[in-house]
């Protein structure tokens, strides 16, 4: 199969996810629903990216290449985690020190990251085909 076919229904599934968590987040279920929803799509994004990477990067810079995208992907999570905390706060409150988000905070937050997550999912379109991984040259770690 494609690998660009399960990175784009992973990042699907992920804007599925975050995208429920934007009106139903009210209750534990409800947390949860999105939360499985949005692991599994972010879980086959993490998965498939070193694969695509080992398509199309030599045997020599296999390695390199994908301790370079999993660097890239950890600053990103960090990132949009961070801007949707900010855009959270907005509509927060502070108590005694503790801070707590109202209903709009999550809401905003979580639309933040169905955006990100959405042009995420854009992208792949841009992506060229390569090689499938059974035509790859692959080096001794594999």
């Amino acid at each position: 199969m494609d690998a660009r076919i399960l990175l784009g229904t992973g990042a699907a599934l992920a804007v599925l996810g975050y995208g429920i968590g934007t009106h139903l987040h009210h209750s534990a279920p409800q947390i949860i629903e999105m939360g499985v929803i949005a692991g599994l799509g972010t879980g086959i994004v993490m998965a498939i990216v070193p694969i695509m990477i080992i398509e199309v990067v030599t045997p020599e810079e296999q390695a390199l290449a994908n301790g370079v995208q999993t660097l890239g992907q950890g600053v990103a999570q960090i990132v949009v985690s961070q801007l949707a905390f900010v855009v959270m706060a907005q509509h927060g409150a502070v108590l005694k020190g503790t801070q707590f988000y109202l209903d709009a905070g999550f809401t905003n937050g979580l639309w933040l990251v169905v955006g990100c997550v959405a042009v995420g999912a854009g992208l792949v379109a841009l992506i060229p085909r390569s090689k499938r991984l059974d035509e790859v040259e692959v080096g001794q770690a594999a």
